[in-house]
């Protein structure tokens, strides 16, 4: 485990005082410990502080801005992990089908690597969707405090300057840059921007991996004797 921390994840509460002063093991001081470390919001040290789930026994970590970089460690490590064991079983199948002793044929060989390339794509596309779900919950929190911002700003206003009108008190602020336009919808704007261009790149993933999905059908309908071997 010391040797090899990509291979285990170490999970740790951060407010945990029997972890912070027994093993002077904390998210912002020494985190030196077996495994990867990763910090979950909590204080207790006790086992039935956390939930795991029946059918995977995975452990589940709350949603929570505090446990958003925890909770992506974690999924990335699962990524990972089902990308190896894709490729084990992918290696396993190349071992089957050269059992003969005949070497690979042109089909299988092109069989092989559409596999290994719909692999790396999808892994690829369950790490970008992993990496910009936090990055999306940031822009989305944005676009809702951008909205608060200038509503506090709005009421504080009205409140100071109860003699003016609306129109006025709106006017005034213009005249300093506090515009709705400025603090609202131009955060919006830039915000959505990056959520849709977010979704444009996952969109791209998909569509590569439904084209290497349908080239894969097709050399499988063509080649009867290599679906033979693939069912057996």
């Amino acid at each position: 485990m010391k040797n090899n921390p990509h291979l285990f994840l170490n999970y740790r509460q951060k407010n945990d005082d029997v972890t912070k002063w027994n093993d002077f093991n904390s998210s912002w001081g020494n985190s030196d410990d077996f495994g990867t470390i990763v910090w979950i919001d909590g204080s207790s040290h006790k086992l039935d502080s956390w939930d795991f789930d029946e059918k995977t026994g995975q452990l589940k970590i709350p949603n929570s801005s505090g446990n958003s970089e925890g909770a992506m460690i974690q999924a990335s490590h699962y990524i990972m992990r089902e990308f190896s064991a894709h490729l084990t079983e992918l290696d396993q199948l190349k071992i089957k089908l050269t059992a003969s002793g005949g070497g690979l044929s042109k089909n299988e060989q092109l069989y092989l690597n559409d596999q290994q390339a719909l692999i790396a794509v999808n892994t690829g596309r369950f790490a970008y969707q992993n990496a910009m779900a936090n990055a999306i919950r940031t822009y989305q929190k944005g676009m809702t405090d951008a909205e608060v911002i200038w509503q506090e700003t709005l009421r504080e206003s009205r409140r100071q300057t109860e003699l003016l009108s609306e129109n006025e008190i709106k006017d005034s602020l213009a005249a300093v840059g506090a515009t709705q336009q400025r603090m609202v919808d131009e955060p919006t704007e830039y915000f959505q921007k990056k959520i849709t261009k977010t979704k444009t790149m996952d969109e791209k993933f998909e569509n590569l991996s439904k084209e290497i999905k349908n080239k894969i059908d097709e050399l499988i309908q063509r080649d009867k004797e290599l679906a033979q071997q693939l069912r057996s």
